[in-house]
């Protein structure tokens, strides 16, 4: 008997703590790829940087250009800076958005544009609207400009996950919803 109650004692203690010891799907531990958990904007970013760089590196663009520049031919901004969101998106009002950025072309030849923004809790609606408008903007504004680069805004991309919107203009916008993907499912 006296070892017998030290056997149970500690097979007591296991069945414990493997029933206390919680599930990986429980609500305080959501499941691995849930948008609004695991997804970043600036891990994004970086990933889409990634991508640009090795279209210009196909194109012939060498590390000199990139010593002058991170993504040569393009201007990088923050959208969670006020004065950098009141250039890009002045409609986009930034109580809307946890965190977001956009890569354009730095140069009116080109209509290349990739935006991606996390929106706070219950305000992707509301950032859709304003890219949606961003999006009419551009192409009536191309179509009187350029119209093989309103072509290129015609096929634009839309994509959402969770709280995250991307909004791609690119010679391969498939590509950069890609990336996007990768992050946000």
């Amino acid at each position: 008997m006296k070892k017998i109650f030290p056997v149970l004692a500690i097979m007591l203690t296991g069945i414990l703590l493997v029933g206390c010891g919680g599930s990986p799907e429980a609500p305080d531990n959501p499941p691995a790829g849930n948008p609004s958990v695991d997804a970043s904007v600036d891990e994004i970013i970086e990933a889409v940087k990634a991508r640009i760089i090795e279209d210009l590196e196909e194109i012939g663009y060498g590390e000199e250009e990139f010593e002058i520049e991170e993504l040569p031919g393009y201007v990088i901004g923050d959208l969670t800076n006020d004065e950098e969101i009141d250039f890009v998106l002045p409609q986009l009002d930034r109580d809307l958005i946890v965190a977001g950025f956009q890569i354009r072309a730095s140069m009116m030849l080109n209509s290349d544009q990739i935006i991606v923004i996390e929106a706070a809790e219950g305000e992707l609606d509301a950032v859709r609207e304003v890219l949606e408008a961003e999006h009419a903007a551009q192409l009536e504004m191309w179509q009187d400009y350029l119209a093989d680069q309103a072509e290129k805004v015609e096929n634009i991309i839309f994509a959402e996950a969770g709280n995250f919107i991307l909004y791609a203009i690119y010679p391969d916008a498939e590509g950069i919803e890609a990336v996007f993907n990768q992050f946000v499912q």
